[in-house]
């Protein structure tokens, strides 16, 4: 693996799967590396985690949806593998300051 490109690629292979649950392992095998690997490579170079990554990636994609589509938030939730509403909102609010229901309210 070319380590230059490691954390491009990373951020790709998540984005491409955000609707997923996150897996390290699957990640970590995809690239040719350790999970391990992945997690140390990724904090050193992105100055956050990987889990903070696919988390924020997963908010953005959310905050897509809300501003896009009139799709309830169970179903965003769902749609992006949370394991339920209230995980999207507490998750939603940590990272945008508002609940999903006031973002949409605001973008809409």
């Amino acid at each position: 693996v070319r380590e230059d490109g490691l954390s491009r690629r990373i951020m790709d292979f998540i984005q491409e799967r955000v609707h997923e649950r996150y897996d390290l392992k699957a990640l970590a095998s995809a690239l040719g590396v350790t999970p391990q690997h992945v997690c140390a490579w990724f904090k050193s170079h992105n100055g956050r985690t990987v889990g903070a990554y696919v988390n924020e990636a997963k908010i953005r994609r959310a905050a897509d949806y809300l501003r896009e589509t009139d799709k309830r938030i169970t179903e965003i939730a769902s749609l992006l593998s949370f394991s339920s509403s209230q995980h999207l909102a507490t998750a939603f609010r940590a990272t945008m300051g508002m609940s999903p229901r006031d973002w949409r309210r605001r973008m809409g």
